[in-house]
């Protein structure tokens, strides 16, 4: 009989993979020949099981090969019967077990390619999922996704200035230089440079993040951005107004224009960042839809007069309906690089001497040359709005040939010579720009009173929980 460690022996020796004394086989017992079948399935030596059989077929059973071996190979040969039944339950062994082998492989891919197809389905299901309904119209998870990149590509003043301000106690945090450190040692920077943009990068994923914390209800803000504009379309479709996609393409490349890119390049960035290009597209859609719609509907009855544009001129004048217009003379004291308290009260008291020698305007150069450094110039007539903010409140009060106190600006202490003063009309251009603006608020506020009258008389349902606050309208 052929003990297990003899056959492990002859394995690792390699003897049987050598083929050294494999025509021995036919002196062996057929009960130890299938034991030792039996042990080679076990322990998976298919090969060598293999190139048993066919040495085995290769074998006249009637032959002595006692000489073939260097040792004594044992006992007389068996009969061609008995090796025949041995030999193919051998092959059926070598052939089952591969077959087993086979299959299964094919079985485990199967099972591998139907999760990918399931989970992949599945995917594209949630994305596809209906969350709202705004009068039968859908909204699906993958539009507020979409909507969700969108908001943080281009996020609102407010919440600029919010992750503005988390960014900086960020930087500000006692670990912060050893979070750049580590973060740098990943990349194993060899120059200056290289550690520079590596905090350039640092930076901006911090300013991500900050981004990311103080925008926590930015999906419910999608998804009222998403109602809004179903809301408007359908009030435009209602009116009769559509967008065509020439109109379209003329807004969208304009706004490339204005970013210094190219049609091509301004698509590129939004899809570089996961959002389709049509997300934008749509959103410009609504927007000239709504305010198509809000001129159509509201166009002829917003009126804005004369007297409402003189009084926003008056507020911004503070004289009425008409501005100020002033000649002038100025007198500047610049101020050294190092500025104290001292030199300050010294520059002060000049301005203060000469003010008490002013008599008339025709004076005022040859006042100004008696002060060590002192600029004199001849301004002629300004407006009041194209002064400096710090000089108007003092030159709205002063009087014809008067000189206004000194005033501290940022080219130094400065003092104004009033030598005449009337009122003009406003500018043709800057009435105006006062008409659109008056316009345009009028526009907003009607806006909002009509998106939110569409808001309270819509269907909207929700597919499940509905979101907390406002989830429509302004």
């Amino acid at each position: 009989m052929i003990s297990r460690w003899a056959t492990d022996t002859w394995t690792r020796r390699g003897h049987l993979a050598s083929g050294e004394c494999l025509k021995s086989v036919e002196h062996l017992k057929l009960v130890e020949h299938l034991k030792l079948v039996e042990h080679l399935k076990l322990v998976g030596h298919l090969k060598l099981l293999e190139r048993l059989a066919m040495h085995m077929r290769a074998i006249d059973p009637h032959r002595r090969t006692a000489r073939a071996c260097r040792a004594p190979c044992g006992p007389a040969p068996l009969g061609r019967a008995a090796w025949s039944t041995g030999l193919a339950r051998s092959i059926r062994l070598a052939q089952s077990i591969r077959l087993a082998q086979s299959t299964l492989l094919a079985l485990s891919l199967f099972i591998c390619t139907l999760t990918l197809v399931i989970i992949g389905g599945a995917r594209v299901q949630a994305e596809q999922a209906i969350v709202v309904r705004v009068n039968d119209e859908p909204i699906t998870n993958f539009d507020i996704e979409q909507r969700m990149r969108l908001k943080q590509l281009s996020p609102s003043p407010s919440v600029q200035k919010a992750a503005f301000k988390r960014l900086r106690a960020m930087l500000k945090a006692p670990d912060i230089q050893e979070r750049f450190r580590a973060f740098a040692i990943k990349y194993r920077p060899k120059s200056r440079e290289e550690v520079k943009a590596l905090q350039k990068r640092f930076v901006a994923r911090l300013r991500q993040q900050a981004l990311r914390q103080v925008m926590p209800s930015s999906r419910n803000e999608a998804i009222r951005e998403l109602i809004n504009e179903r809301l408007q379309l359908q009030e435009a479709k209602r009116l009769g107004i559509t967008i065509s996609k020439a109109r379209l393409d003329e807004v969208i490349a304009n706004i490339a224009k204005r970013n210094k890119k190219s049609v091509k390049e301004f698509k590129a960035t939004f899809e570089r960042r996961g959002i389709r290009f049509a997300t934008l597209r749509e959103r410009y859609r609504a927007q000239l839809a709504w305010q198509s719609a809000i001129r159509r509907r509201y166009g002829r009855e917003i009126f804005i007069g004369q007297k409402d544009i003189d009084k926003v001129l008056a507020s911004a004048s503070g004289s009425g309906a008409k501005e100020i217009e002033l000649k002038l003379q100025r007198v500047l004291l610049p101020l050294p690089g190092k500025i104290d308290q001292k030199v300050m009260a010294e520059k002060f008291a000049l301005a203060e001497r000469l003010r008490r020698g002013f008599k008339t305007c025709a004076r005022t150069a040859q006042l100004a040359k008696g002060i060590a450094g002192a600029r004199f110039e001849e301004m002629g007539r300004k407006r009041l709005s194209a002064l400096p903010k710090e000089a108007r409140p003092i030159l709205r009060l002063a009087e014809p040939v008067q000189m206004t106190p000194p005033v501290f600006t940022t080219s130094g202490v400065e003092i104004y010579a009033v030598c005449a003063k009337r009122l003009v009309a406003g500018d043709d251009k800057q009435r105006t720009a006062v008409r659109r603006r008056l316009m345009q608020q009028e526009l907003s506020s009607l806006s909002a009173r009509l998106l939110q009258d569409l808001c309270n008389a819509a269907f909207i349902e929700f597919s499940g929980k509905r979101p907390r606050g406002k989830y429509c309208g302004i």
